[in-house]
């Protein structure tokens, strides 16, 4: 699908506060989702599945291979159970990853990151806190899946992120489980 035909049908559905299935192409299922903000590169959206909303999403345009906005039951169902009242979009900005970035650590929330492996042939998954939007990079501290963190953080190029989330049933959930990080002088 053509980036013009993406970014009309991230509009309709924008606009309409309808769900829409976005295909990316590092992740062969779609999310649902409501786009609720489109910058010139990323778009934040609140996602939803088997209506619940589960926290939000940036993701970057040039991955979505395809959108269909859903014109069904589903956004009928969404509407008159009050799930549209529910959203409360976070307050970031989305110029670019490092002000994406930046709003998240002024929240001071944990989130998740996918990004390409070094390699670049399947894609790493962090969970933690950002503790530094750098010019390329994010100082990223995460914990494995015993609630460990991470003695040393990560520094995650933006050029290799490709989407992140926040405000989700699993790093909300998980989150309250873990100790708070130590933080090491940068």
């Amino acid at each position: 699908m053509k980036k013009g035909k993406i970014r009309k049908r991230l509009d309709k559905a924008k606009s309409g506060m309808k769900v829409a299935n976005i295909y990316l192409n590092y992740d062969r299922h779609y999310y649902n989702a409501i786009p609720l903000a489109i910058g010139e590169s990323l778009v934040l959206s609140v996602l939803e599945d088997d209506f619940i909303l589960d926290g939000y999403a940036v993701f970057r345009i040039k991955d979505i291979t395809k959108i269909k906005v859903k014109n069904d039951l589903c956004n009928k169902i969404i509407s008159d159970i009050g799930l549209l009242n529910e959203i409360n979009p976070p307050n970031i900005d989305i110029q670019n990853w490092r002000v994406v970035f930046e709003s998240i650590i002024s929240m001071n929330i944990n989130i998740i990151i996918e990004a390409k492996t070094q390699l670049g042939n399947d894609y790493d998954f962090y969970i933690g806190k950002v503790i530094k939007a750098g010019k390329n990079t994010a100082v990223f501290r995460h914990f494995d899946a015993n609630g460990i963190w991470q003695s040393e953080p990560y520094k995650i190029p933006y050029s290799e992120i490709f989407n992140i989330k926040l405000l989700d049933r699993y790093s909300t959930v998980f989150s309250k489980y873990v100790s708070a990080p130590t933080y090491p002088a940068y």
